[in-house]
Formats: C-alpha cells, sequence, structure tokens
C-alpha cells in the first residue's frame, strides 16, 4: 500500500489536509492485541501497520517508512478515525471518532488531537482507550520524498536531481517538510544539504540541486528539522558555508538568502562561519 497512490492526481495549488498517525493508550485488552488504524475521509483510505502485542501502540517510535504512518488527501470533509485489532478471521473494531478540519484552525505546523474512543453509532461495544493524531493543512501537493529515499531517509541525488530538472515552478511544494526517514523532517533544499553532511559525496549534484530548488521557488530561509545533527535547525546558508559548498552559496545568496541569520545555538551565522574559516569574502562579494 502505498499512500501516495491516494492523492488525487493534480499538481495545481490546493487545501491539502495531512493526518499522521501517532499513538493510542489504554485501548481494551483484547485476545491478541495487535492494533492497527484506518483512517477515512470521502473516498481516500487508509490503514496504518499493526503494531503487535500492546495496548499502547505508538506508530511514531515503531514506523520504518513516512508512510505507515501518514495519509493526505484534498478539501476539508469529515476526517474519521478508528482503532482496530487484528484477528485471523475478522478483525475487532474497539472505537474511533471523528473530527472536522473546517472547524480547526489549521496551518503548517502540526495540531495533535488526542480524543477519547467512541462507539460506533448503534453498537454497544466496551470502548476504552484514547487515539492521538497529528493534523496539519497544505496548500498544495507535496513533494515525493519516499520515491527518491532508502528507509533511513538517505536520498539518491541523482534521481532526485533528475526529477527537479522536470518541474515548473509552483508545481508542487518544495518547502513541505516531509518525514525522510524516523527522524528526519526536512524541505527538498536541506534534504541536499543532509545528504552532502552525511556522506560529503555527490558534490557536483549536491550543488546542483540547491540551486534547482532556488530557481523552482523553495524557501530559502526555512531550517531543517531534523537528520544529521550538525545541520538541525541551522539556515540553509549556514550549512551550505559549514559544507564548504559554493555552489550552493551562491545559489542562496542569489535569492537573498541573509548571512546574518543565526545558526540553531544563536551564537553564530553563515558570515561568522566563513570568516571563521578564513572565507569571509565569499559573502560579501
Amino acid at each position: 500500500f502505498c499512500f501516495l497512490d491516494r492523492i488525487i492526481n493534480s499538481m495545481a495549488a490546493r487545501k491539502i489536509i495531512e493526518v499522521e498517525v501517532l499513538y493510542a493508550t489504554a485501548l481494551r485488552s483484547g485476545k491478541h492485541n495487535d492494533m492497527y488504524v484506518k483512517v477515512k475521509a470521502g473516498d481516500t483510505k487508509y490503514k496504518s501497520s499493526v503494531i503487535k502485542d500492546t495496548v499502547d501502540p505508538s506508530w511514531v517510535r515503531d514506523s520504518k517508512f513516512w508512510k505507515d504512518s501518514h495519509v493526505r488527501f484534498s478539501g476539508d470533509g469529515v476526517i474519521e478515525v478508528s482503532v482496530w485489532e487484528k484477528h485471523k478471521l475478522k478483525d475487532q473494531f474497539l472505537g474511533g471518532y471523528e473530527i472536522h478540519p473546517q472547524e480547526m484552525e489549521l496551518t503548517r505546523k502540526k495540531t495533535v488531537v488526542k480524543k477519547d474512543l467512541e462507539d460506533r453509532a448503534g453498537q454497544a461495544n466496551s470502548v476504552s482507550g484514547q487515539l492521538a493524531i497529528g493534523v496539519r493543512q497544505r496548500s498544495s501537493l507535496g513533494f515525493p520524498f519516499q520515491e527518491f529515499a532508502d528507509q533511513h531517509g538517505n536520498i539518491r541525488p541523482a534521481e532526485l536531481v533528475e526529477k527537479l530538472r522536470t518541474l515548473k515552478p509552483g508545481e508542487v511544494d518544495l518547502d513541505d517538510d516531509s518525514l525522510l526517514g524516523p527522524g528526519c523532517e526536512s524541505t527538498v533544499l536541506n534534504a541536499f544539504l543532509v545528504h552532502f553532511a552525511n556522506f560529503e559525496s555527490e558534490k557536483e549534484l549536491v550543488e546542483e540541486g540547491v540551486g534547482l530548488c532556488v530557481k523552482l521557488g523553495a524557501d530559502a530561509t526555512l531550517k531543517n528539522m531534523g537528520g544529521h545533527f550538525l545541520m538541525t535547525e541551522n539556515p540553509p546558508l549556514y550549512n551550505a558555508v559549514y559544507l564548504n559548498l559554493d555552489g550552493c552559496i551562491d545559489a542562496l545568496l542569489s535569492v537573498h538568502s541573509d548571512p546574518n541569520a543565526k545558526c540553531h545555538s544563536g551564537s553564530s551565522s553563515a558570515l561568522h562561519a566563513a570568516a571563521g574559516m578564513g572565507r569571509g569574502s565569499i559573502l560579501r562579494e
């Protein structure tokens, strides 16, 4: 199952709602305690991976791939979520609830919804427990990272660059901080910098990739929120200087990236980093 197959096949800007299955607590103990979650919104249906032998399953902790815990759909209709126990013959409904995105003030930042599970109408199950999900709103279709990354979130630069060469500005949301892998939320631009930090290879491809992102309208100020520990929460320009990637630096400066923007500690900036490396002139030219 691939959640991308469920997305409406239009690349036009629109409201996209993203639901992330997070965790459940104190579910009703059953025969097997092998739990999963279903999400339904209109014609879009999604089923999470099964977390075995627990009444407190967490899909954040156990997900191996981004698609194991996320689903996206267009519009703002009712979202139905439900928890199920996996059985050999017929799975057992353990409870669920509905949320209404149109009544929520959603942004790009994840809103966590945690609610008590409820019975289905007309059914008298003994329901217990809570389910937490994350909900956020996108304005356009996000970039399909999973086609160009392995299970650890490491991108394949050659394939990613080849894809970027085919795109037009605004065709996809390059600023979508999709989850590349466990604990690695990244925009497309930052994914190239993280890749070079991890492997110090394919410099020309990385520099071309960052340049293409800039030409396609990516936000050059968005910080990376995970992945390589040295790259976390730093402005892209700071990371490009730190990694000594002149092509990336030129591309970022062409869209007026701020050389004085602070790194995650607040103690330095791209200008300071360049000066410390004896290359201050690269940001002053």
